[in-house]
């Protein structure tokens, strides 16, 4: 019964995307290639702890 019951849509179409006939779809991303991400992203984390960790030490030498 609850299938008979359907809102009407009064908004109008949405227009037509036309992709450029030079478009082609991103290729997909091999395993090796989404771990060697992963690897960048955790350098780049272990960098910035790094940094954040040396400049406490900085600080605390300092004694600000």
């Amino acid at each position: 019964m609850s299938d008979l019951w359907q809102p009407i849509d009064h908004r109008p179409p949405l227009p037509r995307i036309e992709t450029s006939p030079s478009y082609t779809p991103a290729p997909q991303l091999l395993p090796e290639h989404i771990e060697q991400q992963f690897k960048i992203a955790e350098d780049i984390r272990r960098k910035r702890e790094g940094d954040r960790l040396w400049g406490h030490i900085v600080d605390v030498v300092k004694g600000t």
